[in-house]
């Protein structure tokens, strides 16, 4: 799980050439890599620590669709054919695509992100982008971001601890 922060700052009104209060936009990105892969393998702890590719299998026409961090170490990534990612590890574990499974788990997962009270974009099944703007206000846009810091860290532990992701 990846969760970047960035910062703006907004001084001034365009329409009325008048300077305003600084704001400083503080904007999440939570983003979930190789998603279905850790949602397999959470879902089988027999297939943790091993090559786990979610896609078509290497006998049939397909590709990747994400590859387990211990599959990518072989170079497989997201949509390589399946035939090539077979050939590159042939002791991977290939599982089809269960995306009923991946959609609920989402929705899990956005429904803890918009628990923060602020308003979120979600963007795909596996990213959002949150806007902590009206929660870290710093007096500059470093500060900013340090508020910013423990409710991203708040978020990837309740994440971890509640759907073990």
């Amino acid at each position: 799980m990846l969760f970047k922060i960035a910062t703006m700052n907004i001084t001034s009104d365009p329409a009325s050439e008048r300077q305003i209060e600084p704001v400083f936009r503080v904007i999440l990105h939570l983003d979930l890599d190789a998603y279905f892969a850790s949602v397999e393998q959470r879902d089988h702890p027999e297939w943790r620590g091993k090559p786990v590719i979610v896609g078509a299998p290497p006998t049939q026409r397909g590709v990747v669709a994400t590859a387990s961090y211990e599959a990518r170490k072989f170079g497989i990534h997201s949509a390589m054919a399946s035939v090539t990612a077979g050939r590159l590890c042939p002791e991977g574990i290939f599982v089809t695509p269960r995306i009923d499974a991946y959609r609920l788990e989402s929705k899990a997962i956005m429904a803890i992100m918009a628990a923060v009270g602020t308003p979120m974009e979600q963007v795909s099944i596996d990213e959002a982008y949150l806007d902590l703007s009206s929660l870290c206000q710093g007096e500059d846009a470093d500060t900013s971001l340090k508020l910013a810091l423990p409710i991203a860290r708040q978020l990837k532990d309740r994440i971890l601890f509640e759907r073990k992701l």
